[in-house]
């Protein structure tokens, strides 16, 4: 099993200990995809060597296909992800996370962007245009902001 689906937080409660999964970490919790751009397929990725992936907010991979068309042009909103369950800090008050976007193929150049992140989700933007009949594969990693 990914080490990261096997992080757990554990809570003294008295004189015994119980562990409590990060739903961050939860498959059972998985962030949504929404809001797609008309012409394009956004999913989850669970090709090859991915195929054990199970969408979890901490980590999110995206397969992003382009059909045969006039593709994306440059600074489109492709999609908004939710996340699963809402990022908070330690008084339970809404805070945003830091997001680290890769496109996997790509790494060199910033094809991507996340902007309005906040504690529910973001939209995901493309720097560049996409052309017509090509798939974009991206790596989103997120991280607690405290």
């Amino acid at each position: 099993m990914d080490p990261i689906l096997e992080k757990v937080v554990t809570i003294n409660e008295g004189t015994g200990q119980s562990a409590i999964a990060d739903k961050h970490n939860d498959p059972s919790h998985p962030p949504k995809i929404s809001s797609v751009f008309s012409g394009v397929t956004i999913d989850f990725d669970n090709d090859t060597p991915n195929q054990a992936y199970k969408p979890i907010d901490r980590v999110i991979k995206l397969k992003i296909e382009i059909p045969a068309g006039p593709g994306v042009n440059a600074g489109q909103q492709l999609c908004v992800i939710t996340f699963g369950s809402q990022y908070v800090d330690k008084a339970g008050d809404p805070l945003p996370p830091v997001a680290y976007v890769q496109d996997e193929g790509n790494a060199s150049a910033p094809f991507w962007m996340i902007t309005n992140l906040t504690s529910s989700g973001f939209p995901l933007i493309s720097l560049f245009g996409l052309s017509a009949s090509s798939t974009a594969r991206l790596r989103i990693v997120i991280t607690p902001s405290i």
